[in-house]
């Protein structure tokens, strides 16, 4: 009976460690999307959407990122996909920027 609760407490303790390893690892994806999505919005809208600024890809932090860029009259839709290592997770965002 007593190997049967130490069996359960490290199963539970796995299955903790792993929900918290997941939660890191959202946490970072995020802050590497804003920053991202922060530096793209920072370009003019005349630049965004033109030329090289329609799409590029990089590695930030081991995340594989992949953006792209769609013009609208009045903004800049920016889509982002994020790609976790290991887990070959995926997060999408995305953001508008408004034009004057």
């Amino acid at each position: 009976m007593l190997v049967v609760a130490i069996g359960g407490l490290l199963h539970t303790s796995a299955e903790i460690a792993e929900q918290m390893g997941g939660s890191r690892r959202q946490l970072i994806a995020a802050s590497v999307a804003q920053a991202r999505l922060d530096s793209l919005a920072s370009i003019s809208c005349s630049a965004l959407g033109a030329g090289s600024l329609v799409s590029g890809t990089g590695t930030t932090r081991g995340i594989q990122e992949s953006w792209t860029v769609t013009r609208t009259t009045y903004a800049r839709q920016i889509s982002l996909t994020l790609t976790l290592p290991r887990r070959t997770q995926t997060f999408r965002y995305s953001t508008l920027v408004p034009c004057a």
